[in-house]
């Protein structure tokens, strides 16, 4: 049985980013299915198209990756499915900066807009994991130059995890090829 791969991609990010079209392609060169749902809606409605996506998969053999908020959206579905992840600098308590994101936001690589309301502040609280319980299953990336999330925060939530300090790391990993090999090699 082969592993299929669930890419979680962040707020106003796409999969088809510069990650998600490398671990995709990485997946591609290893024969491994993978699947990236666009997540261009509220907390609630993500959620649910997690949950179609894991369905389509037909098997009990799959995992995440997730990057800033798919992080979290990872970091919630492997611990509620028992499922090994990665997480690429997950935000750990988004519903923190709903306030500041309230209004209507451009996808810059696909031109669609997401439409931002206070209730996601609830949604996202609603799909809150309480710490990382199945640790083992937790590989964590975090860049200490993070211009966008405090990875100390990530640090602190996700310590007992695998977790890796990237020195440098923005938050979009600018320089991501060096992590895809022990990426692919943890989910496998």
């Amino acid at each position: 049985m082969t592993r299929t791969t669930i890419y979680l991609h962040g707020f106003l990010s796409t999969p088809f980013s510069n990650k998600g079209k490398r671990l995709k392609e990485a997946h591609e060169e290893a024969g491994l299915p993978f699947l990236a749902p666009e997540l261009y809606v509220g907390p609630k409605e993500a959620a649910e198209i997690i949950r179609k996506t894991i369905d389509e998969v037909k098997t009990e053999d799959f995992c995440f990756i997730g990057s800033s908020l798919g992080g979290f959206y990872a970091t919630k579905f492997a611990e509620d499915y028992g499922k090994k992840a990665v997480l690429l600098n997950p935000a750990v308590r988004p519903w923190n900066f709903i306030e500041d994101k309230v209004g209507e936001h451009e996808i810059a690589q696909i031109g669609k807009k997401i439409l931002v309301t206070p209730e996601f502040g609830e949604e996202l609280k609603d799909l809150y994991t309480d710490g990382v319980k199945k640790t083992f299953n937790f590989m964590t990336f975090l860049g200490d130059a993070d211009e966008v999330l405090d990875w100390r925060e990530g640090l602190e939530f996700y310590k007992k995890t695998n977790v890796r300090i990237v020195r440098g790391g923005d938050h979009r990993f600018s320089d991501f090829e060096p992590l895809v090999k022990e990426i692919m090699s943890f989910l496998r």
